[in-house]
């Protein structure tokens, strides 16, 4: 399977997406912008090695490029956007999945009890999965920023994961352009 560069796949005119929020801190956001231009390089890299081959990407290039990932970010991320992120034992865990299992279909997504933050490593794997390129992330004004992204296609996996990485700086996402439009999100 042959895969198309980043910017084979949308038409010139076409605005690309985002995920815009207030800042409170600058120098909060400056840990962001670098956050998000490590996930941007090593995911053009990681979509460069799987480009390059005619075959299905093997499980092992994606985890050696998760594992760059998440080395670079747990030293940039200081404690505070660390402490955003669920960091089960084993043992928490296989405690969460024997609750998960035990709640009845129709409660799963609305139990609160099941409700988790995102783990570290899980929204960096969203980043590298998604089918969108990271174009930018910046000030739009002294306190409103924006991450900026181009889908490959639709459905591309969402913004969830770009949410929580600026939520990580405790920033407050204040609206969207997923694709489909512009939605506030306050």
């Amino acid at each position: 399977m042959k895969n198309h560069s980043p910017q084979d796949h949308a038409p010139e005119d076409r605005p690309p997406c985002f995920v815009k929020f207030r800042v409170a801190d600058l120098e909060r956001f400056k840990l962001l912008a670098q956050a998000f231009e490590i996930l941007k390089q090593e995911k053009l890299k990681y979509f460069a090695e799987i480009s390059a081959s005619e075959e299905a990407p093997e499980n092992d290039s994606q985890e050696r490029a998760l594992q760059n990932i998440v080395a670079s970010l747990h030293k940039l991320f200081d404690e505070q956007a660390l402490a955003h992120f669920w960091w089960p034992s084993q043992q928490e865990v296989e405690d969460y999945w024997r609750r998960w299992f035990a709640t009845p279909l129709p409660q799963r997504f609305t139990n609160p009890s099941l409700k988790t933050s995102w783990a570290f490593e899980s929204m960096i794997r969203c980043f590298l999965d998604g089918e969108y390129e990271l174009i930018s992330c910046r000030l739009l004004t002294s306190d409103t920023g924006v991450l900026a992204f181009d889908p490959f296609s639709f459905p591309y996996g969402g913004t969830d994961c770009m949410k929580a990485l600026i939520e990580a700086f405790d920033f407050q996402v204040i609206g969207e352009d997923n694709g489909t439009g512009y939605t506030a999100c306050i």
